[in-house]
């Protein structure tokens, strides 16, 4: 049956090289969005989630003059800092081309002022403020 279906000229025309190049992009260009996303939405996202919280939490208790130290605010900084990086590396498929979209509301744009003193630019990459 293959052999008759594929012996077809109009067949063998409609599956060329290029169509054939043109259908394994797509497919690959969905599976590494979808792998992005789901990385994104399982992993890397309640991460930097977390360690804002942490980070919020040790401010407060910082300035309340509880348990945390000044070094301990430092170390949360840091740690939300590396998931904020790992997360924008993350929605970066193709540079400057094709990325996971961050909404300007998100959190993120704010605390980085907050507490990083960087923003979040529109490539995604995190900058001192001016």
């Amino acid at each position: 049956l293959t052999g008759a279906l594929f012996s077809s000229p109009k067949i063998r025309s409609l599956v060329s090289a290029p169509v054939l190049l043109v259908i394994f992009l797509a497919i690959w260009g969905w599976y590494v969005y979808d792998a992005r996303f789901n990385e994104l939405a399982d992993v890397v996202g309640p991460r930097r989630q977390a360690a804002l919280q942490r980070l919020r939490q040790g401010q407060a208790q910082l300035l309340s003059s509880s348990s945390s130290s000044i070094e301990d605010v430092e170390q949360l900084k840091m740690d939300y800092e590396l998931a904020l990086r790992k997360e924008l590396e993350v929605r970066v498929i193709v540079p400057g081309i094709w990325r996971v979209e961050m909404y300007p509301e998100q959190e993120d744009y704010a605390a980085a002022r907050q507490f990083l003193k960087m923003e979040i630019t529109d490539d995604y990459r995190l900058e001192p403020m001016e």
